[in-house]
């Protein structure tokens, strides 16, 4: 059973569908229009489900109930932007064009920290087909989102980036969002206004989408009027204080970019194994890392730092670090001065968020050496661009223990995770939710008799404003 309005061309800007449904056989059914209809004339249409086992003759029963009073919806919108398809066009489709056609999207003005934008445009839902608006912004500088909505007809509405550490979308696959908002529920409170407020930071001078769609595919057209809606959306600038302030040692690493051959620290990811002398314990040391795209390749500033630990005794070090970026950081130990990268042995890794405060990792029992020698490697975990917000601090300190500590005396058979010996796998194999990019290790379980034996390693951290 099918609702209509208007004539018999579904392609007449007056036929639109208010309601359907289906129902087996013997079973009664209901359906209500939604949205609230104004009056005039309507027509049903009852044909079978199935296009064959329906016999001529076979009786069926419609009874129209008594209408139900009900104001139509209808809201206020004070515009800072007004979108610029008109309802019933299809100018901002986003990556939803035919193919060969290049991607549409409406840009949005330019957001201001602290200054709400809203947006009123209009969204279209009929005969099983609707209206969804794609546009286009950017920051000025790292900040989070918050955004409301609300309309005439169910919609809900989301920003869309890309994956990994907030890459910008792509219409091949990389689109990612908060698909899972909430609908809004046309004048009809609480939901008539659906409030979002994620505490994620969105990257500055990227390339982001916005779209709204509606949550039906019938019964709100055009030409009934109700395909308003209300965007609200506020920027807010995440402030990052001068990472690198105080007194500090410069990395003095040239500027990396389109060209750039880093000869200087870039360690085993460099062309040739190039380091520079170790640092000194307690001093601070400002880096500068960053991304950049050549040939169509995605490339990354790598620093590789030298720690020499000296005497007899064995040492566990504290790293203080703080960056402006998601960074990285890996510790190696390099047995083979003369062979580096081929006797480098990975023993930690940990992930640091931009602009928290300065947090304390203490590294795992370390056995000094005239010879060997341990190494920081510290890289971008995203993209971010080689002349802003790309600066990270840090200082190694001796922590000293009495008795002082022993080296890894577990006795595990070879593993995927021994605390004994480098990890082969992927940086952070099972840190499952609280890594970048989420791993889990795969656990076997032993039929009717014990299973593998397992060996694991983990880390202190602290977190410690400086």
């Amino acid at each position: 059973m099918i609702f209509h309005s208007g004539d018999c061309d579904p392609n007449d800007p007056t036929y639109w569908t208010a309601a359907s449904a289906t129902g087996a056989e013997c079973t009664p059914v209901t359906a209500t229009t939604v949205p609230c209809v104004p009056g005039g004339v309507y027509w049903v249409v009852v044909r079978p489900q199935y296009f064959s086992g329906v016999p001529c003759g076979a009786d069926y029963s419609l009874t129209l109930a008594n209408p139900i009073q009900c104001p139509q919806c209808h809201i206020t919108c004070v515009p800072d932007y007004t979108e610029q398809e008109p309802c019933g066009e299809n100018t901002n489709p986003g990556c939803g064009v035919p193919p060969g056609m290049p991607p549409q999207f409406e840009p949005l003005p330019a957001l201001q920290s602290g200054v709400p934008l809203t947006i009123c445009g209009t969204a279209w839902a009929s005969n099983w087909g609707r209206d969804l608006d794609w546009y286009s912004f950017t920051l000025p500088a790292r900040g989070v989102l918050t955004w409301e909505y609300e309309s005439e007809l169910p919609i809900r509405s989301t920003p869309v980036f890309g994956s990994g550490n907030f890459d910008p979308p792509d219409c091949n696959g990389s689109m990612c969002g908060y698909f899972g908002v909430a609908a809004t529920t046309p004048c009809e409170p609480p939901g008539d206004i659906v409030h979002v407020a994620p505490t994620d930071v969105f990257r500055a001078n990227t390339t982001y989408w916005w779209v709204v769609w509606p949550e039906a595919e019938h019964a709100y057209p055009c030409s009934e009027g109700e395909v308003d809606y209300r965007l609200t959306i506020t920027y807010t600038q995440v402030e990052c204080p001068d990472v690198c302030g105080g007194q500090i040692y410069e990395e003095y690493e040239p500027s990396c970019g389109p060209g750039y051959v880093d000869t200087f620290n870039g360690g085993c990811d460099a062309a040739t194994f190039a380091i520079q002398p170790a640092i000194a314990y307690v001093y601070s040391y400002c880096g500068r890392s960053g991304t950049w795209v050549e040939d169509n390749v995605t490339k990354r500033d790598y620093d590789w730092w030298k720690i020499q630990l000296t005497g007899t005794v064995n040492k566990r070090l504290r790293i203080n670090m703080r960056s402006e970026f998601d960074l990285i950081l890996e510790l190696y130990k390099i047995t083979d001065p003369n062979n580096p990268c081929a006797a480098r042995q990975r023993l930690d890794y940990y992930e640091f968020l931009a602009c928290e405060p300065a947090l304390n990792i203490y590294t795992r029992c370390l056995q000094p050496s005239s010879t060997a020698y341990y190494a920081l490697r510290v890289y971008p975990a995203g993209s971010i661009p080689c002349d802003q917000l790309n600066t990270y601090k840090f200082a190694v300190m001796v922590e000293s223990e009495t008795p002082p500590c022993t080296l890894c005396a577990v006795t595990c058979s070879a593993g995927p995770d021994d605390p004994c010996q480098d990890d082969p796998n992927d940086p952070e194999t099972n840190a499952g939710c609280d890594a970048l990019t989420p791993a889990f290790m795969p656990f076997q379980v032993g039929n009717n008799t014990y299973g593998p034996l397992y060996c694991g390693r983990t880390s202190n951290v602290e977190v410690r404003p400086q």
